[in-house]
């Protein structure tokens, strides 16, 4: 993890590795603005507006990199919702530099300083 991940990890709280995971990637698209990513699948717990949620990958050689992106807008069924109840679908527009490391099949976990 760069200087940069592990000291925005720690303004997070974020310093042991949050095992809540929160929503199912199906399908993820980058925006027209500058670090959106809408992200299609379905949610294991409620997920409401404003919400700051990881994605966690690993690289070739072991080395884990947490990127935090902020819920900007859920939309379920064609309406904008301020929450995705757990076990919708829905497609969340997250905010947040790192979005490639957002993938189809992967999952989102809840920051640890969120909801408990």
């Amino acid at each position: 993890m760069c200087l940069n991940e592990r000291l925005h990890a720690m303004t997070l709280g974020v310093n042991e590795r949050s095992d809540r995971e929160v929503f199912s990637i199906i399908k993820v698209i980058q925006s027209n603005a500058e670090d959106i990513w809408l992200v299609g699948g379905r949610a294991y717990e409620n997920i409401t507006i404003g919400d700051e949620v990881l994605s966690i990958s690993i690289t070739d050689t072991g080395e884990e990199i947490v990127r935090a992106f902020t819920v900007e807008r859920i939309e379920t069924y064609r309406h904008v919702v301020p929450q995705l109840p757990s076990g919708l679908t829905g497609t969340l527009w997250l905010h947040g530099k790192g979005g490639r490391s957002l993938k189809q099949d992967g999952m989102l976990r809840m920051a640890p300083n969120q909801k408990g």
